[in-house]
């Protein structure tokens, strides 16, 4: 649970009273207990709640997660939080099975969510359950542990890892060292390599990808390959065949209002909200994108 008005305004949600038992994500185990704030009583209480795993929307910024819930994914998983003007929230039970602080809890983040009415959903993602899933190619250091190695393997578009005789963690973690800042997806759940990142030493993911792209377009040798680049690395720019003037152009227009996504395409984006209110996106999060105080 983050520290958020939502907790406290217009009811105050007593998050004092908790109850011990072996969550949904142990899947069964029974070795991790876990404490929770009961928003529901009786029978049925407690069933795992519908949730997305945090990390494929929070680097958002219409994005604001508020607390996790028992599940079946994840301790991190996001059981409610707002995307633009549309309101998650994931507990299983019905509003007439809530408890006080269930029911307390649901109003307050309808009061809260209502504030919204000019934020919008940005990014469209697709779920990791389909192919052509933007995966975060940063995420795959999760997978370098023995027990998984294979799983880092099964990762990468054909023909992306050099071969080896056996399985070798420590080359396969030197070699992920060595090429992460040119990962990227390829569209069709797989990760392979940008050569165009690493020759104008512009990864995508990094802040000052601008910076040094914009850079490379003044260079003959370098133009074509940071065209290529931007038009790969950015969502919501002047289109295909724009050349390096325009590139230019549209970023004195709308570079303040970027933001990088891994998940919605391993690339940049324009906050629409940003843009129209003259705020970088940066300093535009929360609260602070309401319509109303």
């Amino acid at each position: 649970m983050r520290d958020h008005e939502i907790f406290r305004e217009p009811f105050p949600v007593d998050v004092a009273p908790t109850v011990e038992r072996v969550p949904a994500w142990s899947h069964g185990t029974g070795t991790q207990r876990e404490r929770f704030v009961p928003l529901a009583s009786g029978r049925g209480a407690g069933t795992p709640g519908w949730v997305v795993y945090g990390y494929t929307i929070e680097d958002g910024p219409e994005v604001e997660i508020f607390c996790s819930g028992d599940n079946s994914k994840m301790a991190e998983a996001a059981a409610v939080w707002r995307q633009g003007h549309l309101l998650h929230f994931g507990f299983e039970e019905s509003p007439a099975q809530l408890n006080e602080n269930g029911r307390k809890l649901l109003l307050n983040a309808i009061v809260y969510i209502a504030r919204f009415t000019d934020d919008r959903p940005i990014l469209d993602l697709k779920s990791p359950q389909i192919r052509g899933f933007y995966r975060d190619p940063r995420r795959l250091a999760l997978d370098l542990v023995p027990e998984r190695l294979t799983r880092f393997e099964d990762a990468f578009a054909d023909g992306v890892l050099p071969p080896l005789d056996e399985p070798d963690l420590e080359a396969r973690r030197a070699w992920f060292e060595q090429n992460v800042d040119r990962l990227r997806p390829d569209g069709w759940g797989k990760v392979g390599l940008d050569d165009d990142a690493r020759r104008l030493d512009a990864p995508p993911a990094d802040a000052g990808f601008f910076a040094r792209v914009l850079a490379a377009l003044d260079d003959e040798e370098t133009r074509d390959a940071a065209i290529a680049l931007l038009e790969r690395s950015v969502a919501d720019g002047p289109g295909p065949g724009a050349g390096a003037e325009a590139w230019k152009a549209w970023h004195d227009e709308v570079g303040p209002f970027c933001f990088f996504s891994p998940v919605g395409g391993f690339r940049w984006h324009v906050d629409p909200l940003a843009r129209r209110r003259g705020l970088p996106t940066a300093s535009l999060r929360g609260a602070a994108r309401a319509s109303r105080p």
